[in-house]
């Protein structure tokens, strides 16, 4: 499987958010301006404590809260895919720039096939190499490595969220599609809520 699909092997997907939406709310400082070209498969960054205000009561730019002070006075950004399937969400889940490459041109040629898979239903499909023996017997910290994850997602798994799965039916395979589903739902939950936000955004500019 090559690193990227081939230059006429291009598989556009939409994105979640209009440029009316981005521009909203990139004027209301909830996300950081946007490249033109990453709008509708690359990632934006918001500002959490922007986001989770009502857009009546969004002070002006720039602005801190207590929460700001945690980061040097930076205030709490998430790097959030725009689209709900890319290689931005391969890498927001937790696989490494060159697994998430190789996942997607995977993804992308099986398109042709007569009984494609979505994006999560493809990744499922490559992690249940953790339920084969060879991976079984092999120490958590490399199987978890050679299916292409980061090393930091481990330390996340160690989550009470996600341990107690491990817990409850020895499995790691059970344990890794937990927390990676868990991760794909708060990607869209991010949407849920910019989309939310760019909505009152309008109607609160437009009255």
């Amino acid at each position: 499987m090559s690193d990227q699909p081939s230059s006429d092997e291009t598989f556009t997907i939409e994105g979640v958010l209009t440029d009316d939406d981005i521009g909203r709310l990139e004027k209301a400082a909830i996300i950081e301006p946007i490249p033109s070209e990453s709008k509708h498969s690359g990632t934006c960054t918001v500002t959490i404590s922007r986001l989770q205000l009502n857009p009546k009561f969004l002070p002006p730019v720039p602005f801190t809260t207590a929460d700001d002070d945690i980061d040097g006075g930076k205030p709490y950004q998430v790097s959030v895919p725009l689209s709900t399937e890319s290689i931005a969400v391969l890498e927001f889940l937790g696989f490494t720039p060159a697994s998430g490459r190789e996942l997607w041109a995977g993804f992308i040629c099986q398109q042709s096939t007569p009984h494609p898979l979505g994006l999560m239903d493809y990744v499922y499909e490559h992690i249940s190499l953790l339920q084969t023996s060879l991976f079984q017997e092999m120490p958590i910290n490399k199987a978890m490595i050679l299916i292409g994850l980061e090393r930091s997602i481990i330390q996340t798994l160690f989550d009470p969220r996600y341990s107690m799965v491990l817990k409850s039916n020895r499995s790691l395979h059970a344990w890794v599609k937990y927390a990676l589903a868990d991760k794909y739902a708060r990607i869209l939950r991010y949407h849920k809520d910019l989309k939310g936000r760019a909505l009152w955004l309008r109607i609160w500019g437009d009255t």
